[in-house]
C-alpha cells in the first residue's frame, strides 16, 4: 500500500485496514467493503477506481496534501454531495454515506499534514 509514512495511521485506521485485508485474502469482501477498502487505499496509487473508471480523455483534477487549499475543497465537496444525494428531511443513504464519509476523512488528513503551503 502506498500510504506515506509520516501520515499517522490512529489504531482505529490500523484495525480497520487489518479487517479489510483479512477479508480481501479471504476474497470475502463484500460491495461495501470493498468501497472502503479503495478508500483506505486512495493515497498514490494508478489503479485508484476512481482512476480506473475514468475515461481516457476524461478531465481529472488531483489535490495533494501539501496545498494548504485541498482540505477546504474537499470538505466543501463531501457537503455538496450529502446536500445532492438527500432528499427533504432524510438523512444520507446508506450506499451513499461511506464516499461522503471518506471525503470528510481525506479532508482531516489533508489538513494535519505537515508542511502545507499555497501551491505556486
Amino acid at each position: 500500500m502506498a500510504h506515506t509514512s509520516h501520515t499517522k495511521r490512529t489504531p482505529a485506521f490500523q484495525l480497520r485496514l487489518k479487517r479489510l485485508s483479512e477479508k480481501l485474502l479471504s476474497n470475502t469482501l463484500d460491495s461495501a467493503e470493498r468501497m472502503e477498502l479503495d478508500g483506505v487505499l486512495r493515497f498514490k496509487t494508478t489503479d485508484s477506481p476512481c482512476i480506473v473508471k475514468a475515461s481516457d480523455d476524461e478531465p481529472i483534477f488531483v489535490l495533494r496534501g501539501q496545498d494548504e487549499l485541498a482540505a477546504g475543497v474537499v470538505a466543501n465537496w463531501a457537503s455538496r454531495y450529502a446536500e445532492h444525494h438527500q432528499t427533504g428531511d432524510v438523512t444520507l443513504p446508506a450506499d451513499k454515506e461511506l464516499t461522503y464519509d471518506d471525503a470528510l476523512e481525506c479532508a482531516r488528513e489533508m489538513a494535519l499534514f505537515p508542511g502545507r503551503r499555497v501551491p505556486n
